[in-house]
């Protein structure tokens, strides 16, 4: 910066209004440098697989974003993928319950109070409980 306009920037900082708008300035200025310099960048989506209306016909696989999860699973949807069966119709016993698919879904029913699920030739049964 050469002489002359060194003394005309010296003289316009010397009236009040110039430094109070310098200041403005440079406070404005420094917001923005604070601002600008505690930026990071946006959090990567995290990305969970559930089951979408697991137990009927219409059930199937998503993936959805982590912060969606939790709506998913108060209307009954579960973690992880769709328990996938062979052949329509199939079942097998599942604890004192079974499944049975229903469209490439397995679907639980409990047994009856009292029964259990065993297998009964080619075929399952709920039957009562003995006790040895």
């Amino acid at each position: 910066m050469d002489g002359s306009r060194f003394d005309a920037l010296a003289r316009k900082l010397a009236t009040g209004h110039s430094r109070r708008a310098v200041f403005r300035g440079l406070a404005g200025g420094g917001v923005l440098v604070a601002t600008g310099a505690g930026r990071t960048r946006a959090k990567p989506v995290e990305k969970v697989t559930l089951c979408h209306k697991p137990g009927t016909p219409a059930a199937k696989t998503l993936t959805v974003a982590d912060r969606a999860v939790e709506a998913h699973l108060a209307h009954g949807d579960s973690l992880g993928p769709c328990a996938e069966c062979p052949v329509d119709r199939a079942m097998e016993c599942d604890g004192t319950g079974f499944r049975t698919c229903d469209h490439g879904t397995w679907v639980y029913r409990d047994c009856a109070p009292g029964t259990a699920c065993r297998p009964f030739q080619d075929r399952i049964l709920c039957d009562w409980l003995t006790t040895a």
